[in-house]
């Protein structure tokens, strides 16, 4: 997520990782979470992980 307003990138965050904690993914440590003066920019990038049965098959 980016965006101009930091307040913005923090809330987007924080209904991402709630609906990944849904899906039990959990946060990864590593990340983004810096303001870039070149570009007046406030960036948040988060990694998750978790397990799906996408390819779970049953032969």
């Amino acid at each position: 997520m980016q965006s101009t307003d930091r307040k913005i990138c923090k809330q987007v965050q924080a209904a991402v990782k709630q609906q990944m904690a849904a899906l039990r993914f959990a946060q990864l440590t590593d990340g983004l979470d810096e303001y870039f003066p070149d570009t007046k920019l406030f960036v948040d990038a988060r990694r998750y992980e978790g397990n799906t049965n996408l390819y779970d098959t049953n032969y």
